[in-house]
Parts: C-alpha cells; sequence; structure tokens
C-alpha cells in the first residue's frame, strides 16, 4: 500500500472512530438525562405522596412499585406509640387476611405436587363433616363451601381441630357452590388439610416452600403467643374523642389471619407472580380464575373505575388494617397497611387516591 493509500485508509479509520465516539457520547447523554428525568419524576412523586399521607394523619407503611420499580417503601408514624418507636420500611405488621393467598398457593402446591386435588370433597380428609361429600377444596378456596364462620371463638385459641368438631353439629348455611360467603373458617379447615397432608405444620410448610423461595426473610406465621422482636409494629384504634387504644393480642386460624410480614417481602411476592421459575404459570393463572364470584384462590378479583383488572385483597386484625393491589396489565402494585385505625375508615380511599396519583405519571 503506497503512502497515499495509507493516509486515506487512516483518515477512514480515524473518522469513523470518531463517528462510533461521538455517537456513544450522545447515547450515554440521552440515557443520563432520561435517568435523571427518572429521579426526578420518583421524587416529585414521592414528595406528593408524603404531604398526602401527611394530611391523612396516616400510620404505618406503604410500598408503591411499578414494572418492577420501587417507587415509594416508607413508615409513617409510630409502630410502638408507647415506646417512640417509628415505623419504617422494614417494620413488620400482622396482616391478617392477606394470608388467605399464601394459603391457597400452598394448596395449590400440593396438587402440583399429586398430593391433592382441589375436587376432591372434604369427606377424603375430614370424616363427619355435614355435606362433606358434596363439598370440595375448591369451594373452600372460593368461600362458596357454606360452612359456617365460627364468631364465638374469634378470640380463643382458635385450633382448627377444636372448631372442625363444633362444625359437625351445625348444619351448613346452604349447598356448597350455591353462593359466595366468606369465610376465615373455611381457610381455617385448608390450613388443616394442608398440615394433615404434607405431615408438616402449616408454618414450616409456607417457610419450606414459599418464603425462603421467594425470599422473604421477614415473614412467618404467628401462634397462640405473640412473637416478640424488633421492628414490629402494635395495633391501635384512634377514636374521634382523640384517645387512642393499644388494641390485644389473639390468635385465629393460622391459616386464615396469621401471615406476619413487612412491605418489601410482599413486594418480592408480587415480583415472584410475574415469573415462572418458582410457581408455574398454569397455577398462578388458576388464582387469578374467577369463578363466578369475583374471587379466585385466596384474591378478590375486580376492575377500577378505569376498568383496569385488579388482584386485591385486605386484612383487619385487632387494630392493624391492610389493602394490597395488583394491577397485572400495567404490573403495577400497591401496598398500604395502618397500625393506627381511624375512627372513619370507611370514609377512607388512601389506596384508591395513590393509584390515581401512580397512573397519573404515565
Amino acid at each position: 500500500m503506497d503512502s497515499q493509500n495509507k493516509s486515506s485508509h487512516r483518515i477512514r479509520v480515524s473518522f469513523y472512530g470518531f463517528l462510533i465516539l461521538l455517537i456513544l457520547i450522545i447515547e450515554l447523554t440521552i440515557f443520563i438525562k432520561r435517568d435523571d428525568q427518572i429521579t426526578l419524576d420518583y421524587t416529585d412523586f414521592q414528595n406528593s405522596v408524603d404531604k398526602y399521607l401527611e394530611g391523612k394523619e396516616f400510620n404505618g407503611a406503604v410500598l408503591i412499585a411499578q414494572r418492577g420499580n420501587i417507587i415509594v417503601n416508607k413508615g409513617y408514624g409510630m409502630a410502638d406509640l408507647e415506646q417512640s418507636i417509628p415505623n419504617n420500611s422494614d417494620t413488620v405488621f400482622r396482616v391478617g387476611s392477606f394470608t388467605k393467598q399464601f394459603t391457597a398457593m400452598a394448596i395449590l402446591l400440593l396438587q402440583e405436587e399429586g398430593l391433592l386435588n382441589v375436587q376432591d370433597p372434604i369427606s377424603k380428609y375430614i370424616n363427619g363433616y355435614p355435606d362433606g361429600d358434596a363439598m370440595t377444596i375448591a369451594h373452600l378456596l372460593t368461600h362458596t363451601s357454606g360452612t359456617p364462620q365460627n364468631q364465638e371463638v374469634v378470640t380463643s385459641s382458635g385450633d382448627i381441630e377444636e372448631i372442625i368438631e363444633q362444625n359437625k353439629k351445625k348444619p351448613l348455611d346452604f349447598k356448597p357452590g350455591d353462593q359466595f360467603a366468606y369465610s376465615n373458617t373455611g381457610y381455617g379447615i385448608l390450613g388443616y388439610i394442608i398440615e394433615q397432608v404434607s405431615q408438616m405444620t402449616y408454618e414450616q410448610y409456607l417457610q419450606k416452600n414459599i418464603f425462603d423461595k421467594v425470599g422473604m426473610s421477614s415473614s412467618g406465621i404467628e401462634h397462640k403467643e405473640y412473637k416478640v422482636f424488633e421492628n414490629r409494629a402494635w395495633g391501635y384504634t384512634k377514636f374521634e374523642q382523640g384517645n387512642t387504644k393499644k388494641e390485644p393480642f389473639f390468635l385465629n386460624y393460622n391459616s386464615a389471619a396469621g401471615l406476619y410480614t413487612n412491605t418489601h417481602d410482599l413486594f418480592l411476592w408480587d415480583q415472584m407472580l410475574y415469573k415462572d421459575d418458582v410457581f408455574s404459570k398454569e397455577l398462578i393463572e388458576s388464582m387469578y380464575t374467577d369463578y363466578g364470584k369475583g374471587y379466585g384462590y385466596g384474591w378478590f378479583i375486580n376492575k377500577d373505575n378505569q376498568q383496569r383488572t385488579i388482584y386485591e385483597h385486605s386484612g383487619i386484625v385487632y387494630g392493624i388494617v391492610s389493602n394490597i393491589v395488583r394491577y397485572p396489565e400495567e404490573q403495577a402494585l400497591i401496598i398500604v397497611i395502618r397500625n393506627v385505625v381511624p375512627p372513619k375508615l370507611h370514609d377512607d380511599k388512601v389506596q384508591t387516591d395513590l393509584a390515581k396519583m401512580l397512573f397519573e405519571l404515565e
């Protein structure tokens, strides 16, 4: 190659090198600006959420996430009013009926193992239960079993064997499958079946097959005794007169309402339900199928006022009120947990307002 050609070749290489470098600088600049813009938008949104919740005198924890990104995860107010211990993003709460989605998952996992089937009659697991041949596990999962709700044992030991024996002496409230009637007792029986089939305690089965696999390191199941450990919240009720009462601890049906957890663990749970590497796609789809009463297996299935699909559940347990809402099409999650229950809770629209604020970002 002569000197002129060599020179031209060097010029072309230099030009293309410069062009590539220029493109990389432009893309990096755009990326940085885009990233700064996202951070700015989230900061503004977080400030708006803080201002809104302060106006509500909110006491508890909130997590808001979308497409795998946590936008807000924060505690507000006090976890323990007497000791002046604040809530934070790691505070652990009892979340009541959130437990039902984990009970449902355990049943479906046992079905995948071939150890039971949701169409099995209850008589296969409990002798002498009313209409036990007609009532199935699926009826219990969807609150359509007709099994009576045992209100008289709500603050007792909650031993499910005792409750089952009581129910053997009572007629069903309706024929299995005829109606929907929300039943903690039904989910208590599901916990009993899980233990019989798995030969493990309910807590052990969830720990091994759900909590450990999802990475829910701050989650567990209450026993009859209140578990005392650092960074957990007490429940309180606030009255219109301004006074606040610390609520006592009782346990009723640990497979219906015994879960304790925090917002970050619930975020990990939410994210795992978009994948199929721990729980199969078929299993998740069966959990979120509406079986005719607006309820799947452990979840209410609805539409919001903008016709977005929502999977949701609330939990109420002695001074703690919780709500979890998943928006599967938007891959959004909103968790609201209060440990000071206001006097007019039913007039409060915190979750709805937060959803409106989130979707205004789009």
